[in-house]
This record gives C-alpha cells, structure tokens and sequence, in this order.
C-alpha cells in the first residue's frame, strides 16, 4: 500500500497528543522569551516609544495566540483523527493493536504531564505562569481528554456499520 493512499491511522493520535504535550511545555519558554525582550525594550532609551507600545501590546497578547493555537490544534487534530477514523475501513480484529497503543499512551501520558508540571512550576515562569488558562486546564485534564478521545475514536472505528 502507497504510504500516500493511507486515510487514517492510530499513530495519528499518538503523534497530536505528543506534539501537544510538546507545544504545552515550550509555551512558557517562549512567553518567558517575549517577555525577558519585552523588559529589555521599555528600559532601553534609545528605543522610540512607538517601538515600547508595539513590543507592550505583542507581549501583552502573546500567551492568548499560544493558547488559541494550543486549543485549535487540540480540537482541529482530535476531530480530523476522528473523521478519518471514521472513514477508515477496519477489521474488529484490529482492536487488539488499537488497544495496545491506548494502553501505552495511557502509561506515558501522566510522565509527560508530570514533565510539563515539573517544567511550569519552575521559580523562572513565576512571573508568567498566571498568563495561562487553557493550556494548564488541558494538561491537568489530559489523561481524561486522551480516554474520551479514544472512546470517540474507537467509536468512529468499529460503531460505523451501524451508522452506514
């Protein structure tokens, strides 16, 4: 099979929520980033004050981007996951692989969660981490959003004859 006729697989999900977990932990280095420019910036003299405003107001709104961009991959990704799931013709048979990667990603997920907690609670983002709503709301729910996603996955999968 031509690796480019294939709809939809179950390492899918497995690379989002990675990629995701991923795009959580480096949120708050590059908001930590943009803020450490922003306060070299407003006390540097030389810089114009319309240079200060622009700087101020792209600071002010950079952890808002991140986080629309996190919950616009995580709905995007998970709902794209279920379309072709859906459309993927399976064999219950398959369920056996589909279960081991659940398994596997229900074990990894809370040492990747863990990762982001250690990463965030770090003194360094005591300054930025009240920036952030949605990104530590999904990360301290993410084992749960992994199993209703696998629950809607596996229902895309294998309960589909009954809709066709």
């Amino acid at each position: 099979m031509n690796k480019w006729q294939k709809k939809g697989s179950i390492e899918d999900a497995v690379l989002i929520s990675l990629f995701l977990i991923f795009l959580a932990i480096m949120a708050y280095p590059m908001v930590k980033v943009a803020n450490d420019l922003n306060n070299i910036i407003q006390t540097d003299d030389n810089m114009p004050e319309s240079i200060k405003a622009t700087t101020n107001t792209f600071n002010d709104k950079w952890p808002t981007i991140i986080e629309g961009i996190y919950l616009l991959l995580l709905l995007i990704g998970y709902l794209g996951v279920f379309i072709f799931a859906f459309f993927l013709d399976s064999q219950p048979a398959f369920f056996i692989l589909a279960a081991i990667f659940f398994t596997a990603m229900i074990l990894v997920i809370p040492l990747l969660a863990n990762v982001w907690q250690d990463t965030t609670n770090s003194e360094v983002f005591d300054d930025i981490r009240s920036k952030f709503v949605i990104i530590p709301f999904v990360m301290t729910n993410y084992l749960r959003i992994t199993i209703v996603m696998w629950v809607v996955i596996g229902f895309g999968l294998y309960a589909k004859k009954v809709a066709l």
